[in-house]
């Protein structure tokens, strides 16, 4: 699976070829009228476990909400700063 955590922290997966924002399926912010993006302001949302060096790498990230889920991506990106 390839994804990424883009610069703003949201949480993309390749779906059809592209990627895709994904949105939290339990969470509406109140006068929303939809949902939130999954990504890495929400407390459930773990640090990815980066595996070998180089630009493209292979990553487990933990998701704990709902039925809690360890994404395994053989693609992937976090580009959000060293802040």
């Amino acid at each position: 699976m390839k994804g990424k955590i883009g610069s703003d922290g949201a949480l993309y997966l390749e779906r059809g070829g592209e990627l895709k924002t994904q949105y939290c399926p339990f969470e509406t912010p109140a006068g929303s009228a939809g949902p939130s993006v999954c990504g890495d302001w929400c407390p459930l949302f773990g640090e990815p476990n980066v595996i070998g060096p180089g630009g493209v790498h292979a990553a487990y990230l933990g998701i704990r909400c709902g039925n809690s889920r360890i994404l395994q991506f053989d693609d992937f990106a976090d580009e959000r700063g060293n802040e």
